[in-house]
């Protein structure tokens, strides 16, 4: 009986299948890597988005008087303000000297004694590209374009509900 080992040809296609294999899981394991840290990076401007996120609604529930009106958007070109019950959130662009800018979120609170606006507390972001407020009803949808860690623009979203169940509309007499 003649030994018979493996041709030349068969051990070519066995190491090409096996470094076919090796090198899809080595890629796969370098595109994992690297995406992990992608997504890392990115965990700071998230968390300060999460943040904003808490203070808002924070703000929102605890002046949403349960009543009439609804809530109340109106923006221009430097500043956008969401109004509800006694209180309201304003959003203005701030430029410096260098032509950099951030933006600033106000919390204030209506005094009924001095009719006027006052100031409650302040975010202030240098990652925020804008804030809009979209209203339908008594849900308002609220928009952050954000720079994450990368620089790449995200929008972070978010809703505040109305409390009250009746204020779509003005009450009619």
């Amino acid at each position: 009986m003649k030994k018979r080992g493996f041709t030349i040809v068969e051990l070519v296609v066995a190491m090409s299948v096996s470094a076919i294999i090796v090198g899809s899981i080595v890629a796969l394991l370098v595109f994992t890597q690297r995406y992990s840290q992608f997504r890392a990076a990115d965990i700071p401007a998230r968390d300060e988005m999460k943040n904003v996120e808490t203070v808002i609604k924070d703000f929102f529930y605890k002046f949403d008087n349960n009543s009439y009106p609804a809530p109340v958007v109106e923006t221009n070109e430097s500043e956008s303000t969401l109004t509800f019950g006694d209180g309201r959130i304003v959003v203005k662009k701030n430029i410096s000297e260098e032509q950099n800018y951030s933006y600033s979120l106000a919390l204030e609170q209506f005094n009924k004694d001095k009719n006027d606006w006052e100031h409650q507390s302040q975010v202030v972001s240098t990652r925020i590209q804008s804030v809009t407020f979209d209203r339908d009803g008594n849900i308002v949808r609220v928009d952050i374009k954000y720079n994450d860690s990368h620089g790449n623009e995200r929008t972070y979203s978010f809703l505040l509900i109305k409390r009250s169940a009746n204020t779509t509309t003005e009450p009619t007499i």
